[in-house]
């Protein structure tokens, strides 16, 4: 197991949420004037020190941070709905496996901070904590 097949997981996961809008990823071009979209970074907290080889890992613990982000004028309702997706498919205690281990998830995604607007869009930050075990 390693950090990117970790990361690939979650995307992947991620991008089978259905209706889920455009999502963006970090270091990725993207239209800042198309909404509704995600903005999905993900955080690795704390890796296993101890490595197998090739860069290989026993376990990471990390934290999936997703800006939701809506039309302006419409209310947050819209941003809710989103993050209720997101519930679905990553509630508290899900796992899923993937390439060389599997992903459990820590916390159930909720709202981060308080929801802004910016001059395209209006913002709902979120989160949510998982943990990665080589299997």
């Amino acid at each position: 197991m390693n950090s990117k097949d970790i990361s690939n997981a979650i995307k992947a996961r991620l991008l089978a949420i259905s209706p889920a809008p455009e999502i963006s990823w970090p270091n990725v071009e993207f239209n800042p004037g198309v909404v509704p979209r995600w903005e999905v970074t993900i955080i690795k907290n704390r890796t296993d020190p101890s490595l197998k080889g090739g860069g290989a890992i026993d376990r990471e613990d990390g934290s999936v941070q997703i800006v939701i982000c809506t039309a302006q004028g419409i209310g947050e309702d819209a941003g809710l709905d989103d993050l209720d997706l997101v519930r679905a498919s990553f509630a508290k205690g899900d796992r899923f496996s993937f390439t060389g281990g599997q992903c459990t998830i820590m916390t159930e995604p909720s709202q981060s901070a308080q929801p802004f607007p910016d001059k395209t869009s209006f913002r709902l930050p979120t989160s949510f904590d998982y943990v990665a075990n080589a299997t």
